[in-house]
């Protein structure tokens, strides 16, 4: 008895070893899936001396169940794609969901596994079968199979449990190969256009980085080219947004078939595409590939029984010429693009300095953002965000609007990019800053319900040297307590400079002061420095939410992003929330915090002093349609 003891805790001693090293691997842990179940099968056929072991994984309604990995330890070889049909062993499968593994030592008698008898054991020779079930997230969804050949094998409790334990790290590895994948969905979705599958504005602006430091490394010229669709929002509105985007992917497709290979094609955003052309010879490079865009987009487009014709306006910025860094070599490319327009659109120009119309323009802009300043005549509206299970306001996002004397409410996409531009945003957010913590202090004052005011942080203002003290001045001067405000501020804005990045932002969380990351999913999607920064809010982008109800993709990304802030237990908000099928859905991923039209309008500070005012008395989730 004794030497039995101690020959079953030699055993599991070499067991656990060998579950201790697998747990540890560098291959679970950073390779994909094929190689971690490569690792995992070739370790257990040696620990256990069978001739196979293979992981079988469940298709998608369980009918079918598929080899991934197969390991004969005779040969030393792996193979996979042997599919099996499910539905024939019935009473296999259902064995193995109420047991935690089958230890057949006769397969071809026992009745768990006889079923396999004639059309796999009895081929391949198989004798005895140690099964493990796979569970993942309480669904069984694949088998671990140890299969000996030759004699009959009797299995013992030790590799029971030692195989039981395997399949355990096959679902370890399969849980870390879909998390690995939902991060690589998030980080090519942040760097990439949904619809065209083209690169979007943050990864076009790293690859022009990276080509002009190659083009003054080895004196090369290259070309930023600005590509814009005529009159595409008169298609879009008679023939609706649908014919609008099969359109859009088509003249893609016409685009990227003109240019050579080793060229960017981008969408900018809209109906705009950028074009980086690297390693041309001259002007005439960027100007022969405009014309084979030109000609290419003159044959009609067949879009669902609509034909439709379309045109281009192109504006071409040569490297050193017309600009020695990317922000005025894109500046200057659309410069051109917008001369092309003034010329009748549907044709290309080339930058040059007498195309100062549009200098003219935002020199006049800017003078009057200046007055603007000076006048008063910036004003503040507030959009509340929403707690749908409660009905209850949680906080206000103050957003600045321009009163123009002449020309009314001025849109923030139109003056925001050029007080970026100029530094006007500093001055600007600074009042925006003081004069959303007045009115909230005013609002406690007053009684009303005490809650978070998010002010945007521009990425002017994050690398101000003084911003710790503007915020304190603000603060001090109005009264407000820290905890009642929230800075929003974007990815991008984090990750130009990780170390000023994590130095502001703790220092403003020290201070008391609620963060908040605004557009998640759209910058750089940096999941593994997320963690290093003291958040407390995520904001779920609206691009994301806008086609949430049509597309599944953007439904499955929404999940990740909720999944992963409440794992660091963040607040979540989903923006631009416009119609009750996206509120409904967003509630069935577990997002209770919204904010966007469907709720209410951004208010003037009176109306959303009264929307305040009766949040107390009803659930501001039905007030909504007397703010419209």
């Amino acid at each position: 008895m004794e030497s039995v003891l101690l020959q079953s805790e030699k055993t599991l001693r070499r067991h656990n070893r060998v579950l201790a090293k697998l747990t540890k691997s560098k291959t679970l842990n950073g390779k994909d899936l094929n190689h971690a179940l490569r690792e995992i099968t070739e370790a257990a056929a040696q620990t256990l001396e069978v001739e196979r072991v293979s992981v079988w994984l469940y298709n998608q309604d369980h009918s079918k169940i598929h080899c991934l990995d197969l390991y004969e330890n005779s040969q030393g070889q792996h193979s996979a794609g042997v599919e099996l049909a499910a539905v024939s062993y019935p009473a296999y499968f259902q064995a193995l969901e109420h047991a935690r593994a089958i230890a057949a030592h006769d397969a071809h008698t026992d009745s768990r596994t006889q079923e396999f008898s004639e059309f796999y054991l009895t081929p391949l020779g198989i004798t005895s079968m140690l099964d493990a079930p796979i569970w993942l997230h309480g669904e069984m969804v694949g088998v671990l199979c140890y299969e000996n050949v030759g004699l009959m094998r009797q299995w013992t409790l030790e590799e029971e449990n030692f195989a039981a334990a395997i399949a355990d790290l096959v679902s370890l590895s399969i849980e870390t190969d879909k998390r690995k994948q939902a991060e690589e969905t998030i980080r090519h979705q942040a760097l990439h256009d949904q619809l065209t599958g083209l690169p979007n504005r943050t990864l076009f602006n790293d690859r022009l980085s990276i080509a002009l430091a190659n083009a003054r490394r080895h004196k090369e010229m290259l070309a930023v080219v600005f590509l814009d669709l005529d009159r595409f929002k008169k298609i879009n509105d008679t023939l609706g947004h649908d014919v609008g985007d099969l359109l859009l992917k088509a003249v893609v497709e016409r685009v990227k078939n003109s240019v050579r290979q080793g060229d960017t094609v981008a969408r900018w955003g809209g109906d705009e595409f950028t074009l980086l052309l690297p390693q041309i010879a001259g002007k005439k490079d960027a100007t022969n590939i405009a014309q084979r865009i030109l000609d290419a987009l003159k044959p009609v487009f067949n879009l669902n029984g609509y034909e439709a014709r379309i045109s281009l306006s192109i504006g071409i910025a040569v490297y050193p010429f017309d600009g020695e860094d990317a922000e005025t070599l894109v500046k200057n490319a659309d410069v051109a693009l917008y001369r092309t327009k003034e010329d009748g659109r549907n044709g290309y120009q080339v930058y040059s300095l007498t195309m100062n119309s549009q200098a003219s323009e935002l020199l006049t802009m800017e003078n009057n953002l200046h007055q603007a300043l000076e006048r008063g005549e910036f004003v503040l509206h507030y959009q509340p965000q929403i707690n749908i299970a409660t009905g209850k306001i949680t906080g206000m996002e103050a957003l600045v609007r321009w009163q123009h004397p002449e020309f009314g409410l001025v849109s923030p996409a139109t003056f925001i990019p050029l007080a970026e531009q100029t530094g006007l945003i500093v001055p600007i957010g600074e009042w925006v800053l003081w004069t959303a913590c007045t009115q909230n202090k005013a609002w406690q004052d007053a009684g009303l319900p005490k809650l978070r005011m998010a002010v945007n942080l521009s990425a002017r203002q994050f690398q101000q040297s003084n911003l710790i003290e503007i915020v304190e001045r603000a603060l001090s001067e109005t009264g407000l307590d820290p905890h009642y405000l929230e800075l929003e501020v974007t990815e991008s804005v984090t990750m130009r400079n990780l170390e000023l990045a994590k130095t502001v932002l703790t220092n403003l969380y020290n201070m008391g002061i609620q963060l908040s990351m605004d557009d998640f999913g759209t910058g750089y999607s940096s999941l593994s420095y997320l963690k290093q920064f003291p958040f407390r809010t995520l904001k779920i982008d609206r691009s994301f939410v806008l086609d949430l109800t049509t597309n599944p993709k953007d439904a499955a990304i929404i999940a990740v992003i909720i999944a992963l802030g409440k794992e660091l237990n963040l607040r979540l908000i989903a923006e631009g929330v416009e119609t009750e099928a996206q509120k409904d859905l967003l509630r069935c991923l577990q997002c209770e915090e919204m904010q966007g039209y469907l709720f209410s309008r951004p208010l003037p500070a009176k109306d959303a002093t009264e929307l305040l005012q009766r949040s107390g008395r009803e659930s501001v989730v039905f007030l909504q349609p007397s703010y419209w």
